[in-house]
């Protein structure tokens, strides 16, 4: 989940009409994109542009939002969260992790609530399966974490990827959000990876 606290102001709300807001950008804004509605920040998605005019669904009540309130955007996608930690987890639609919520709320959720898929404290034990010089293509294993007795989370180049590992981290214990190998393609980019991975939720995953 995108921390909304990392948003920029982009606009105003002009019209709401229950989960549907339309609002007037300020900045570029694009289709798909995740805004944030109010000093809350309700999470939508931009569904339809026109002009400076955006229009969102937004996945909260918008009950108490009036037009003039604020939009925040972070410019990426509604994505999902990847990586150790997944199994065994209960999450609503959004990929919100109900036990961290109801820790904070109890058993009533309040609105404008966006912790963190995965744990970001929790260490995993990681062993590499290649080497610094090693070349590697989209779909190869860079190593693994023993997510469970029975299954084995691999850590994959992601899609559209490839070059050589120029950096990988020794067995060890990492936090997902750890450094854990950079790629460097032919033209010279890196790609710095990490346990934990982001993937856009309207996209299939190549398989």
């Amino acid at each position: 989940m995108i921390a909304p606290d990392r948003c920029a102001a982009a606009g105003r709300i002009i019209e709401l009409l229950g989960p549907v807001v339309r609002a007037r950008l300020v900045t570029p804004m694009a289709l798909g994109e995740i805004g944030f509605i109010g000093e809350e920040r309700l999470i939508g998605e931009i569904v339809a542009i026109a002009a400076d005019v955006v229009t969102l669904q937004v996945y909260e009540s918008t009950v108490g939002i009036a037009a003039g309130a604020p939009l925040f955007a972070c410019g990426q996608p509604l994505s999902a969260e990847l990586g150790p930690g997944l199994l065994g987890g209960i999450f609503d639609g959004l990929q919100r992790p109900l036990p961290a919520l109801a820790a904070i709320d109890g058993d009533v959720l309040r609105r404008g609530r966006h912790p963190p898929p995965l744990d970001r404290d929790r260490q995993w034990r990681f062993e590499p399966s290649l080497r610094e010089g090693d070349a590697v293509a989209a779909g190869d294993v860079l190593g693994s974490v023993q997510e469970t007795a029975a299954i084995a989370h691999r850590l994959l180049v992601p899609p559209g990827a490839a070059g050589r590992v120029v950096h990988i981290a020794g067995a060890g214990e990492y936090r997902v959000e750890d450094p854990i190998a950079t790629l460097r393609a032919d033209d010279g980019g890196e790609t710095a990876m990490t346990l934990l991975s982001r993937w856009p939720a309207r996209v299939p995953r190549p398989c």
